[in-house]
């Protein structure tokens, strides 16, 4: 299973993973596997690395979330400032190419945990 995209959604201690393609390498044709509980703490947690350099751009604001689609090439951050409104922060992977390296180490283990959660959905007869 390859990712196209994915959202970690810190402010509410959550993810969700979107599939290009199945185990199989077919089309995913499937809704988006949302990563919550356990799922969601360890999606966070391998993500860390992503809210770091959103932090080290922005001191002391608070990363809420973060998404990415990886064959775009885009990432879209809202942040939020002390005593500021949320402010949304878009970013080209030609731009700095190092945050899509630090996005593609962490879908290995993001696909674990949607195929863990998959493995876990009723299938359909």
């Amino acid at each position: 299973m390859e990712l196209r995209s994915f959202k970690l959604n810190f402010a509410e201690g959550r993810a969700r993973a979107v599939p290009a393609t199945d185990e199989a390498g077919a089309p995913f044709v499937e809704v988006a596997i949302d990563l919550v509980g356990a799922e969601g703490h360890a999606a966070l947690l391998a993500s860390e690395p992503l809210r770091a350099w959103f932090g080290e751009r922005a001191p002391g604001a608070a990363v809420r979330s973060i998404s990415f689609d990886l064959p775009r090439g885009r990432a879209l951050a809202t942040v939020r400032a002390p005593g500021a409104r949320v402010e949304a922060v878009r970013v080209d992977e030609h731009a700095c190419p190092e945050l899509f390296d630090l996005a593609r180490a962490a879908t290995p283990t993001l696909r674990d945990l949607a195929l863990r959660v998959l493995a876990r959905r009723p299938t359909r007869a």
